[in-house]
């Protein structure tokens, strides 16, 4: 880390091993940001409440402060201060209350939702589902030459962590790239989404043998959807003179991709696609 100084592992099993919490990181933060919008509208409340009793408090000070007696004044005065914070500290609980009953109810909300997203799909499309994605990353692992890579404990789309660290590091690299376009042919098999672009920074990751490299190189090319884009960055080298083939070369020099010469025909076609 360019920061502080800390040394991290950016190996692609690596990387792939944090995606074992990244379901449970995106359902806490929308969570989180859920109770602080509701926080944040109650306090919005509290506070407007606030200036209006302030306001109050301000106009009995004034009537009080126009009494001509000392000691009338000061007995009102401290008995109406007493009166005030202790009023303000039980609104203060009863919204707090208020506030938790409304997340306990909202939570319970939640919950009985995810329980109809559930029942949504049978437990014959979900086994069907799985045992599509299985036989596709089984074939895929063949293909691949990563039949080192223990699939024992792989049973369905969501078990990709336990991908990660099985085999050597570049077999399980291998692995993974197995376990992406399985779940990539589930998408083209369903035929009901977007085939979205496929995004590769370099497939000879943990310095891929020449004949593997090569084969995955091949396994792209054969396998990926006819419909979806495939960008790939890569070494010019031997290995990938088939792909090179195939594909529309863009060579990077000291302006990488962002060339100015090509700034106005981009903003063009951006413009188009906004107004049409």
């Amino acid at each position: 880390c360019p920061l502080c100084g800390t040394i991290h592992n950016n190996s692609a099993p690596f990387r792939a091993s944090i995606l074992s919490d990244k379901d449970q990181a995106i359902d806490l933060i929308e969570s989180l940001n859920n109770e602080i919008k509701i926080l944040d509208e109650k306090l919005s409340e509290t506070n407007s409440e606030l200036k209006e009793i302030r306001n109050k408090i301000k106009y009995i000070r004034n009537k009080y402060n126009s009494f001509e007696s000392g000691n009338e004044k000061t007995c009102d005065f401290d008995i109406f201060n007493m009166l005030t914070i202790k009023n303000f500290e039980k609104h203060i609980q009863d919204v707090t209350t208020e506030n938790s009953l409304f997340i306990e109810k909202k939570e319970l909300s939640i919950n009985e939702i995810q329980k109809q997203q559930k029942n949504l799909q049978s437990k014959e499309q979900d086994k069907k589902i799985n045992d599509l994605f299985i036989e596709n990353l089984t074939y895929y692992i063949k293909l691949l030459n990563a039949d080192g890579v223990n699939l024992e404990s792989v049973k369905s789309p969501m078990d990709y962590n336990k991908l990660s660290g099985s085999g050597g590091a570049a077999e399980s690299t291998r692995a993974l790239l197995a376990y992406y376009m399985a779940v990539l042919k589930l998408v083209e098999q369903a035929d009901n989404e977007v085939f979205a672009p496929i995004i590769i920074d370099t497939p000879n990751q943990q310095e891929q043998a020449n004949l593997n490299y090569k084969n995955i190189l091949k396994f792209l090319v054969e396998n990926i959807h006819p419909k979806s884009q495939l960008i790939l960055c890569a070494m010019d080298c031997e290995e990938i003179e088939l792909y090179k083939g195939l594909a529309n070369i863009i060579q990077l020099d000291n302006e990488k991709i962002l060339k100015q010469s090509e700034y106005n025909k981009a903003v063009n076609l951006l413009n188009m696609d906004i107004y049409n």
